[in-house]
């Protein structure tokens, strides 16, 4: 078998929007990238990998580090390790119960017998109707 450098760590999806995820936060060879839908029906997203700072999201094979999506007031913001990712407005998406995912989702064609490996060490959610 082989490793996989390529793969899905996080994510944002509807219960009842399309089958697409609003926001996917992806490990890619060593670098962490957003996904960001850009329309109510999933089809157009946004690719960012850099920090709005312009420093880099180049985080190893390895190392441990943190992200934090926070949704409020329809928008998103992301941050890797402190440092803010994106932070867009997803009205678009206000008609859509959402929900947020953690863990390892392969997502490359012919992944059969491709490993890959994620350690989550803190996961931590908070909600607030307000």
């Amino acid at each position: 078998s082989t490793t996989s450098d390529y793969f899905i760590i996080g994510q944002i999806h509807s219960k009842d929007g399309p089958g697409n995820p609003l926001l996917k936060i992806r490990y890619n060879d060593g670098y962490i990238r957003t996904e960001l839908k850009d329309d109510e029906d999933g089809d157009d997203e946004t690719k960012t990998q850099i920090k709005e700072n312009g420093g880099s999201t180049y985080v190893g094979k390895g190392n441990q580090f943190e992200i934090k999506i926070q949704v409020k007031d329809t928008k998103v913001k992301v941050w890797l390790d402190g440092d803010r990712m994106i932070y867009e407005d997803v009205s678009y998406w206000d008609d859509y119960a959402c929900y947020f995912k953690a863990g390892n989702y392969k997502t490359q064609k012919d992944s059969e017998g491709v490993k890959s490996y994620v350690k989550i060490h803190s996961l931590s959610i908070t909600h607030s109707d307000s």
